[in-house]
């Protein structure tokens, strides 16, 4: 049975690291020092367990597929599931039941993947019964042959509002 596809308007707009909260600045450092002199670690490297239990459920990995670019779901958090009522594990950007988000994701995580840093979002998802969904996305590049992002962790909070 294919999922209920569900309209709503979105909107990528860049943050400053400092609006992150403490907890998820150490994320950041923890990746930095592990980055060494490299644009990114490898994934070999990255501990998920250096996240935060409150925030590791509200965690994604993707892997970058290239020819075409792809970006498939390596690890898809409980609170995720429960939020989009649906497991991406195994599955693609193009499988997010929002079109308008689906095509959002895949532009930030194009333009993300060529400038190879790490990055912090706002993320704003207006639906049309009033509900505004906003979410803060730290992602962090991951690279296991030093030239090219191959995964993409990124650690989301939520928070959900009421604009009728």
């Amino acid at each position: 049975m294919e999922p209920t596809r569900l309209s709503a308007t979105v909107d990528f707009k860049a943050g400053a690291f400092s609006d992150m909260p403490t907890d998820l600045q150490g994320v950041w450092d923890y990746w930095r020092v592990l980055s060494e002199n490299r644009f990114a670690p490898i994934w070999k490297e990255f501990d998920m367990l250096e996240i935060p239990t409150h925030y590791l459920s509200a965690t994604m990995v993707k892997d970058v597929e290239e020819g075409p670019r792809t970006y498939r779901y390596r690890f898809y958090g409980s609170q995720l599931v429960a939020l989009n009522h649906r497991d991406l594990m195994g599955l693609t950007t193009d499988d997010i039941n929002f079109p308008a988000l689906s095509s959002a994701v895949r532009q930030s995580l194009g333009e993300f993947v060529e400038q190879r840093k790490p990055q912090f979002y706002q993320l704003d998802c207006h639906y049309k019964f009033g509900e505004k969904i906003v979410q803060y996305i730290l992602r962090l590049p991951i690279s296991n042959d030093g030239k090219t992002v191959t995964n993409v962790a990124s650690i989301i909070w939520t928070e959900f509002r009421i604009t009728a």
